[in-house]
């Protein structure tokens, strides 16, 4: 997958064929407890080296995904995901147990990776790369399963032993 780097008044913007940045869910709605995908692209920073930028200069990053109450400000769990040399990313998320039937709302962002001695070998002394959010915000629908209803009956038996 190609880029391109545009340098607009000191800002970068990276414009990546097929679209840029972007994540999605799947499957979208099911039980709590359960385990879900999650997947982005395009997760690669500018280091902030100064200077003239240029693509070689891009890393990737660590993408962090959130998943919140149904209120959407309170963070129930979330996970990192490292991106590879392209940007992409994912893996399996845990959708916490005991959440009521609903949307619960999750959210994406790339960040620099923690390393200290990556920001050394880039150059960085002013703090970390620039991140991003994903637009848009995803979100999780639990639904109450269904249970299949069990009809016991008592049953009576004589039982008689020989030997």
């Amino acid at each position: 997958m190609g880029a391109l780097a545009l340098l607009v008044a000191g800002s970068v913007t990276v414009a990546r064929a097929g679209g840029g940045p972007s994540w999605s869910v799947s499957p979208t709605q099911g039980p709590s407890p359960n385990t879900i995908d999650v997947a982005g692209t395009g997760c690669v920073l500018d280091p902030g080296a100064g200077g003239p930028v240029s693509l070689a200069a891009f890393v990737p990053g660590i993408a962090h995904v959130e998943f919140f109450a149904q209120d959407g400000t309170t963070e129930l769990t979330s996970q990192d995901y490292t991106a590879d040399a392209s940007g992409n990313w994912g893996g399996p998320f845990a959708v916490p147990g005991g959440r009521a039937a609903g949307p619960y709302p999750m959210k994406a962002h790339c960040n620099p990776a923690p390393s200290e001695e990556q920001g050394v070998a880039l150059g960085q002394t002013n703090g970390p790369p620039s991140f991003f959010q994903y637009e848009p915000d995803r979100s999780y629908t639990v639904i109450e399963e269904k249970k299949d209803s069990v009809k016991a009956e008592a049953v009576e038996a004589e039982v008689t032993l020989t030997g």
